[in-house]
């Protein structure tokens, strides 16, 4: 698994790849809201970057699920929509690339 793959704008991801990268980021920010009190002052912009990074990981995330779903992924700045979470891909290759159900692409 290329771990740089999950800040790329291009492709498609399947239902289950977008739910475990919202999972992990969800669980990261509990953990960074659990251990916020134990922080010094310096240690802040350690808390705001996980924030951040956290952020853009969802976009581009969702950014690529909505190209699953045959769609354009600029819609990820209007909304989270329900159906990245439920619906099913396009299946087959569409215009941002091959099924990842057929492939394995992360």
């Amino acid at each position: 698994m290329n771990l740089l793959k999950v800040f790329s704008f291009k492709g498609r991801i399947t239902r289950s790849e977008f739910n475990i990268s919202i999972a992990i980021v969800v669980l990261l920010l509990l953990a960074g809201v659990f251990f916020y009190p134990y922080f010094d002052d310096s240690n802040h912009y350690l808390s705001i970057s996980m924030i951040l990074l956290s952020i853009l990981i969802i976009v581009v995330q969702g950014y690529k699920r909505y190209h699953d779903l045959g769609q354009k992924g600029w819609r990820i700045f209007i909304s989270l929509d329900y159906k990245l979470f439920i619906k099913e891909g396009y299946k087959g290759e569409n215009e941002y690339g091959p099924d990842p159900r057929l492939h394995n692409v992360i």
